[in-house]
């Protein structure tokens, strides 16, 4: 790489490189002292892609026990000592992201970093005037600043990522980390997204396996995973808000979040449409029972140009007379397109939510489908018009979770095969024989704290299951 990146907030100027596990790895520095490591996912031939991470030097007088405790982040600290001079510093840490290898995708991330410190760096300022140490900023050519980035071992040291977590590595595990529980020695049990991609939680009752599913959510979102729930029973909606404190949170190296996860829902009719033109027209057919002959001849030639039932409609008693698209076959086509909308008010048109489009770019947020009330058919119809957008995504690689709570056995074979490679897939079975598709995980679940853990070429585990930290509600029957 070069010696100067020219990115957002730069120049970058490059202080360090090495070979981390393989890897290369450099640290720039910009003119503000923030720090920032790259390293590569490289094969012998092609970069695959790479992580970003930024952090940000401050200077600190005064004790930070008591303020450090209340963080639910992680925070570095670093003394440096000498005759005459003991200097303190502190490393606010942004979100570290797996990206693909391109400028586009390497710009986009900076920007959301950097925003993300600035943040950060308001609140522990506004913090300090409430403990007992202060914070100020690091200024160029300061003999504190050159003596924390002018130290190539103590750049190196920056870092509090593993290699094993942060790129590809044998396995091709990707940065996030979700923790799942506790082995029978005590030690963590994680998953990466990679081994998420296809998500089945088997056995218990239902209610338990949507308890166990709730709690891989919080775990992706606590890796700063999106999830996006489409939930036809309610029992998700509590992601947005936080339980009481479990005892033995502190265990599983979990500490309690000092709130929930942003929670943005959205209800359909209640401005979520499903966009007729994303719903492959056989199941919208057979969904809404509309596979009549005649009806198929209509549709053939006006389904795919229409977002709405009443563009349908107009379409279908505007077509021109031709085999086997009779003036017969229109009429019934048109009565039948009627009907629905009468039974289906305000349910189709098109989407402007920006967000849907590009999940992954929002960190850990909840996108909550609200699905409540609707039929399995219209519900398949909306997540089917929503997935659909994420089919273009130049990813190959799962950087959101999508989760049903609908049971596989009542989900087509459609839908279980329409993730696309962006996104992983996590939902439930009574039976295994109900997934159209290999688990990469599977969480056999044993009541409501133990599940037996399996991934491809590893060993099974029987798990304590980490607590969830949101409210969990008793599913309801579903329509």
């Amino acid at each position: 790489m070069a010696e100067e990146l020219s990115l957002p907030y730069g120049p970058w100027n490059r202080l360090a490189s090495a070979q981390w596990t393989g890897h290369p790895l450099s640290v720039y520095v910009n003119a503000e002292n923030m720090v920032m490591l790259t390293v590569f996912d490289k094969s012998e031939k092609n970069i695959n892609g790479m992580l970003v991470l930024l952090k940000k030097p401050l200077l600190v007088e005064g004790k930070t026990d008591a303020f450090a405790a209340t963080q639910p982040r992680e925070l570095t600290l670093i003394e440096k000592l000498s005759a005459g001079r003991h200097v303190k510093y502190l490393l606010l840490e942004s979100t570290p992201y797996y990206v693909p290898y391109t400028q586009a995708d390497l710009i986009k991330v900076i920007q959301r970093q950097y925003a993300e410190l600035t943040g950060l760096s308001k609140v522990l300022f506004t913090a300090s005037a409430s403990f007992d140490f202060k914070v100020t900023e690091l200024h160029p050519n300061d003999p504190q600043t050159e003596a924390l980035l002018g130290d190539p071992f103590t750049l190196f040291a920056l870092s509090s990522i593993t290699p094993s977590d942060s790129v590809a590595v044998g396995s091709n595990r990707r940065l996030f980390r979700l923790v799942l529980g506790l082995d029978a020695s005590g030690q963590p049990v994680d998953a990466g997204m990679a081994d998420c991609g296809k998500t089945a939680v088997l056995g218990a009752t239902h209610a338990e396996r949507l308890q166990a599913l709730n709690v891989l959510c919080e775990s992706a979102l606590s890796a700063g995973v999106p999830c996006i729930l489409f939930d036809s029973s309610g029992t998700f909606a509590g992601l947005g808000a936080l339980a009481e404190k479990p005892r033995d949170l502190e265990k599983f190296g979990i500490q309690f979040p000092p709130s929930a996860y942003p929670f943005k829902s959205y209800a359909l009719g209640q401005g979520l449409l499903i966009d007729l033109r994303l719903v492959p027209l056989d199941v919208f057919e057979n969904r809404l029972g509309l596979s009549n002959k005649d009806v198929h001849a209509v549709m053939e030639r006006v389904g795919t140009q229409a977002s709405t039932l009443e563009d349908l409609v107009q379409r279908a008693e505007t077509l021109p007379e031709a085999k086997p698209a009779t003036q017969y076959a229109i009429r019934k086509a048109a009565r039948a397109l009627r009907a629905l909308q009468k039974t289906y008010p305000a349910t189709f048109g098109k989407n402007t939510f920006s967000d849907l489009a590009a999940p992954w770019d929002f960190g850990s947020k909840v996108f909550y489908v609200d699905l409540r009330g609707k039929d399995a058919a219209v519900a398949e119809l909306c997540a089917l018009s929503l997935l659909s957008v994420l089919q273009t995504a130049d990813r190959t690689t799962p950087s959101v979770l999508v989760v049903f709570d609908r049971p596989a056995a009542t989900l087509s074979d459609r839908i279980q095969s329409s993730i696309p490679p962006c996104a992983a897939l996590a939902l439930s079975a009574e039976h295994e024989a109900d997934l159209r598709f290999t688990p990469t995980l599977a969480l056999d679940v044993m009541g409501r704290n133990e599940a037996v853990v399996a991934m491809p070429h590893r060993d099974k585990k029987r798990i304590l299951l980490r607590p969830p930290v949101t409210r969990f509600f008793e599913p309801v029957p579903l329509k």
